[in-house]
């Protein structure tokens, strides 16, 4: 289906070269927006069309996708402020990890300007995004008759010799246009149809044509049609994969230069492949994922793999300096050779260069090393693989959605390895990343503690301090989640003091990704405790650490924890700031952050009083986590959100959720779960219910006493007092309201004392 626009952003043609390719889109973007001058290299490197005299700067990855992120973001924005905009976007099924997340940022930013976001993709393909309010699926049928005709009026004419072929066509092909073409194409090299495109001649009885039932027949026997040499070059471009450069084809064809050119060159004219891009270099790509489908399967098993570790021995040496970056495609090409090991060695590289840039591509990665080191034989190497696979693959569990039993799995599977090797390190890896994950799942606290001081004794026995500061992120997430906040405080300090006394750790702590969780891990403590100022001092020393080594993910943590201690505070604007700065970082990351970063933003817009935004922000985050500790939290902030707005149905069906997790007192947000039922009994019940819901309220104070939970004691003292008007006691009602103005003082929340004191003139 083809899509005319009149107004083109930048009136690009094919025939254009780099030089023009670049002015014009110079000419546009600056008359757009002339900020955008100075990342004019990194637009034209992004395109492909680099500029040689201005190169893109030489940055890593995460930073460079960002500054991407940042561009597309205003250019939308700009683009859609006056104007109607539409951006076209196809074959969404073939989306990179890095570019899903560059699109998922597209689709927030359209919905607050005029831009018309248009794209396509094959059944089967869903995204997150497809699930918000604004998108709107308009499924493409197969053509109708009229469009068939017309169709193919345009490809074979109006000759009287054609047209009874027009219905034989018709019946074989359903309407479907790429089958359609196909068909008249195979027609033209039997010799069936005679002239050019609009004006032939069937030159055969119809009876005789044998038109096969499939695209994927047609396209063999097309295939099957091809001269020898440029059978040899399509059939090594489909094991390339769709997208093939010129010189790595170079590199595994046994061809000149001239010949692999005119090859390419009839291959192209044949409707095959197509040239795709020109810089950095030369590449082609096949008209359709289908050609390179039925060139690829029509070779022998045998032929493929050898031509797959002849393309991944060529990759190697092509991207020599930089093989991280072609990591995975070499991977693939080691698998498809029947060479698990090595597959596996390039897939733990590729998991390792993405790092936590993207939690779920890096995931995937994991899982295929997993997969592929179980295939490479009992040996050390390759269980050492397995265990890396198993551990990590704990690592990124809770950040990108939890799969229990493969959580099980992996834990035994990773200890059977190192136990056979004798492997302690090991051990207490799999142990922590374990321990970690289970306590985000909120699977019972003793399981998850008890995993995590396995692993704290064996790096105690071990006493290398580089060891153990790999592991403290993974100790910090389970203190955190279900550890007492007064115990998650005390063990998170005695860690960070460790970390900061060893001078073997002297020069490198602050630039370490684990430290700088350590530091979120205890903000986030602090913050249950109402010790307030300190925990916004601890969460803001981890996003200063976290944006100097572009940490995204730990900035993320870091500024979700700051809002909720401003939203604490009484202060909605650097609430919602920093929740907005958190947002901003879990769209890029995805997975488990979200749902944080959005109960964040609920957070700040209750404190501004926006109950409507912070509705939909919690519901967001509701939506996000199918369990686990944020979902349990975001259970609770929505039940607050919808007392406050006068749901009591809505909120009355979420206590309930609460209480169906089966969270043991004291765990987690089980005492914000309790609180939260005593304000809906004492809303919904009114007196009737004051005398059941004190008792729940003293027996709450305790918990929190027990725990050193003093977050929630001035919010008890303003039900207490609630209680008390009820009862028309307005002496106990007063005493309860200078109690809780009291405990907002103490814990640092000075501007909600305040405005206490000037609301019921204390």
């Amino acid at each position: 289906m083809a899509f005319r626009c009149t107004k083109p952003a930048a009136s690009i043609a094919e025939e254009d070269s780099a030089e023009t390719t670049r002015d014009k889109i110079a000419a546009r973007l600056v008359r757009v927006d002339p900020a955008l001058t100075d990342s004019l290299p990194v637009i034209f490197d992004f395109l492909g069309v680099p500029d040689p005299e201005r190169p893109a700067p030489q940055i890593d990855p995460e930073k460079r996708q960002r500054r991407l992120f940042g561009i597309a973001k205003r250019l939308i924005q700009t683009l859609g402020g006056a104007d109607p905009a539409v951006v076209l976007i196809e074959d969404l099924q073939w989306i990179d990890g890095g570019s899903e997340g560059f699109f998922e940022q597209m689709v927030d930013v359209v919905g607050e300007s005029r831009v018309l976001l248009l794209v396509n993709f094959r059944p089967g393909y869903h995204a997150d995004w497809m699930q918000r309010s604004r998108y709107q699926r308009l499924p493409l049928p197969t053509l109708r008759t009229e469009a068939v005709r017309d169709l193919l009026a345009d490809l074979l004419g109006g000759d009287p010799s054609v047209e009874s072929l027009q219905d034989a066509i018709y019946k074989r092909t359903r309407g479907n246009p790429f089958f359609i073409e196909e068909v008249v194409q195979s027609l033209v090299e039997s010799g069936s149809l005679e002239g050019t495109p609009g004006r032939y001649l069937l030159i055969a009885p119809l009876a005789q044509l044998g038109v096969p039932d499939t695209v994927q027949a047609v396209l063999a026997a097309r295939i099957d049609r091809l001269p020898d040499r440029e059978k040899q070059v399509l059939e090594t471009a489909a094991v390339i994969g769709k997208q093939f450069e010129r010189r790595l084809l170079r590199e595994v064809v046994d061809l000149a230069d001239a010949e692999l050119d005119a090859a390419l060159a009839a291959l192209g004219s044949a409707g095959f492949v197509y040239e795709h891009a020109l810089f950095p270099e030369l590449e082609y790509t096949f008209k359709h994922p289908l050609t390179q489908e039925v060139a690829y399967a029509s070779q022998l098993g045998e032929r493929r793999a050898r031509l797959h570790g002849t393309v991944a021995r060529a990759i190697e040496e092509i991207h020599g300096d930089q093989p991280s970056a072609a990591a995975a495609r070499i991977s693939h090409h080691w698998e498809g050779a029947g060479e698990p090991f090595d597959a596996a060695r390039w897939s733990h590289q590729a998991a390792v260069w993405v790092g936590f840039s993207d939690p779920a591509e890096a995931m995937r990665h994991w899982r295929k090393v997993r997969e592929l080191a179980s295939k490479a034989g009992d040996t050390e190497q390759a269980r050492r693989l397995g265990v890396a696979a198993c551990v990590w693959i704990l690592r990124f569990s809770w950040r990108i959605g939890w799969d229990l039993d493969e959580m099980a799995s992996a834990f035994r599977e990773g200890r059977d390895f190192a136990e056979s090797m004798d492997d302690a390190r090991s051990v207490a890896q799999l142990c922590s990343a374990y321990g970690g994950s289970k306590a985000v799942a909120l699977e019972p606290a003793k399981e998850a503690l008890g995993l995590i001081d396995e692993a704290r004794e064996i790096a105690g026995e071990i006493d290398d301090p580089a060891f153990t500061l790999r592991l403290v992120a993974d100790w910090a997430v389970a203190y955190g989640h279900v550890g007492q906040p007064d115990e998650s405080r005390r063990v998170n300090e005695e860690l960070v003091e460790q970390m900061r006394s060893d001078p073997r750790l002297s020069s490198t702590i602050h630039r370490s990704r684990a430290y700088m969780f350590l530091l979120c891990s205890g903000s986030f403590s602090l913050l249950r405790q109402g010790r307030l100022a300190e925990a916004a001092r601890m969460a803001e020393e981890a996003h200063r650490l976290a944006r100097a080594r572009n940490a995204v993910e730990v900035v993320g943590w870091a500024v979700a924890t700051l809002a909720r201690c401003h939203a604490a505070f009484g202060d909605p604007e650097g609430a919602l700031r920093a929740a907005r700065e958190a947002v901003e970082a879990a769209e890029r990351l995805g997975g488990y952050m979200r749902g944080a970063s959005y109960h964040a933003l609920a957070e700040a817009h209750a404190a501004a009083g926006e109950w409507s935004r912070a509705r939909e922000a919690a519901e967001l985050a509701l939506s996000i986590d199918e369990r686990g500790s944020w979902y349990a939290t975001s259970l609770n902030t929505l039940t607050e959100i919808c007392i406050e707005t006068g749901d009591y149905r809505r909120a009355t069906e979420l206590v309930e959720e609460a209480r169906a997790l089966g969270l043991p007192a004291g765990q987690g947000t089980e005492p914000d779960a309790r609180f939260a039922h005593a304000r809906l009994l004492l809303r919904v019940e009114g007196l009737a219910a004051a005398d059941r819901v004190e008792a729940m309220l003293a027996e709450l104070r305790d918990t929190c006493d027990t725990l050193g939970a003093r977050l929630l004691l001035p919010r008890i003292d303003l039900e207490s007092a609630e209680i008390a008007r009820l009862r028309g006691d307005a002496p106990a009602r007063e005493l309860a309201l200078r109690t809780a103005q009291r405990s907002f003082t103490e814990i640092g929340a000075t501007a909600r004392a305040e405005r206490m004191a000037e609301e019921h003139r204390l």
